[in-house]
């Protein structure tokens, strides 16, 4: 697994994050394949919607098998119970259309990066 740090610089260096869902996990797989086919080499799916766990683990497992310079992570963040979850199944980063302590913690606890969003105090949460 790569260090937060590292996956922050290479974050920093793609020219283009796809950001993506899709409830079906062969669906999200044939996208993940067309975009790394494509040049991507980091993907942020999002936790927005029915089976969302199941299809992350099995893009994780495409990644681990097929695709080993992508750096894959997890959108859509609210807890640090699904930071755990994901970052179990994989996640390189996570995404917080908020920004809380709780998973900013989760986070440090296993070196992966933390990118919380917040535009004014309001998606601040203590």
């Amino acid at each position: 697994m790569l260090s937060s740090q590292e996956v922050i610089t290479r974050t920093l260096q793609a020219p283009l994050v796809p950001v993506f869902y899709h409830a079906d996990a062969t669906y999200a797989q044939a996208m993940v394949r067309a975009c790394y086919a494509g040049g991507v080499r980091v993907f942020e799916f999002t936790n927005r919607g029915a089976n969302a766990f199941e299809v992350f683990q099995e893009l994780a497992k495409l990644v681990a098998d097929g695709c080993p310079d992508l750096v894959l992570g997890i959108g859509t963040i609210y807890t640090a119970a699904d930071a755990e979850r994901f970052i179990a199944a994989g996640a390189a980063f996570v995404v917080q259309p908020v920004t809380t302590a709780d998973v900013a913690a989760a986070c440090q606890r296993h070196d992966v990066a933390w990118l919380p969003g917040a535009l004014t105090p309001n998606e601040i949460h203590t």
